[in-house]
């Protein structure tokens, strides 16, 4: 769940989606209190934005709060890094994996200190690289291949379609909508009027419009693990996107969706090959699945045509294979 704490920002990048400025709005703390309420009551993940989070007043007592009331994962936080000595507390807690913290860096954003942008480096070693390291740097332009999504200040410079954000969004009035574009609203953190479940499941399998099925798939999703059940049927899907966005959803509830994993692992030799990389990477994101059930389809998969799905595929053996030695180990010793 996306809380924008804050409109205000303390760059002027000309792909914002939000065309935040250094003038804006807050989140108060009666409103972020109620959503992380509400996210704790849906097991969701926080992650804070804006604008830049960084320069809200209260920006540390909001990320304790959010370590409290998060589900599923550490809360996680995207920077612009101009606040030097917030951004390389951000990193240090990221490194250790406390919480989850992105420096934004591309040609949009200006400038920052180096000691910043190094600071949220990984390692390139394989030897070195800690697991538990969940800082990233992160360039929405795909290293200047790609546009920015055509929103905010950004439609002056873009004709990309889509959403630059597409968790369940709240916004610092407390507004929930179903994305960053705020165009469906779904009430208030005080008066939510999310969708059910059953009524969802009912859009994905009974409408004849095939927007309305991926629309009810992708709310499913932003629901989290109250959707479990019906999100795994929806790996049974005739559509193919269907059955990819319901893998990409479950592999985003961790380790709440492991009862997903067998109908995961049958997706592994789906007829599509976006369906079956996506199964593998909510295999991944998952932890380790079970080992009795897994290795056959992961074997299958290292003769797929697709490189990078043979190469998910190696991963997670070369995992599975660590754990028993490890077990071993243990047991002798």
């Amino acid at each position: 769940m996306y809380l924008q704490i804050t409109t205000r920002c303390n760059m002027l990048c000309a792909h914002c989606c939000y065309s935040c400025t250094p003038e804006g709005e807050d989140m108060d703390r009666a409103t972020f209190l109620k959503s992380c309420d509400l996210a704790h009551h849906m097991e969701q993940t926080i992650s804070l934005g804006g604008g830049e989070p960084t320069i809200h007043p209260h920006f540390h007592e909001y990320l304790a709060l959010s370590l409290i009331n998060t589900s599923n994962a550490p809360p996680w936080i995207a920077t612009n890094g101009k606040m030097k000595a917030k951004a390389l507390l951000l990193a240090d807690l990221a490194r250790k994996g406390i919480i989850g913290a992105a420096l934004s860096q591309d040609s949009y954003h200006d400038k920052i200190d180096d000691t910043v942008v190094a600071a949220f480096k990984k390692s390139d070693s394989r030897e070195t690289l800690d697991p538990r390291d969940l800082r990233e740097l992160r360039d929405v332009t795909n290293e200047g291949d790609q546009k920015p999504f055509a929103k905010g200040r950004a439609a002056e410079i873009s004709d990309r379609e889509g959403c630059c954000c597409r968790e369940l969004f709240v916004d610092p009035k407390g507004g929930i909508w179903a994305c960053g574009c705020q165009e469906q609203s779904y009430g208030t953190v005080y008066h939510p009027q999310l969708p059910s479940v059953s009524g969802l499941e009912t859009t994905l399998w009974e409408s004849e419009s095939t927007q309305d099925k991926y629309d009810a798939v992708l709310m499913m999703g932003k629901l989290g693990p109250t959707s479990l059940t019906a999100l795994i049927a929806a790996l049974d899907h005739p559509l193919a996107g269907i059955r990819k966005i319901s893998s990409t959803a479950l592999g985003k509830l961790g380790t709440k969706a492991t009862a997903a994993l067998p109908s995961l692992l049958n997706k592994v030799s789906d007829s599509d090959a976006e369906v079956r990389k996506n199964a593998l990477s909510a295999i991944t994101q998952m932890g380790l699945p079970d080992v009795d059930i897994a290795i056959q389809p992961l074997t299958q998969a290292l003769e797929d045509e697709q490189d990078n799905i043979r190469q998910i595929a190696a991963e997670l053996l070369s995992m599975i294979e660590q754990t028993k030695i490890n077990t071993l180990t243990q047991m002798l010793f």
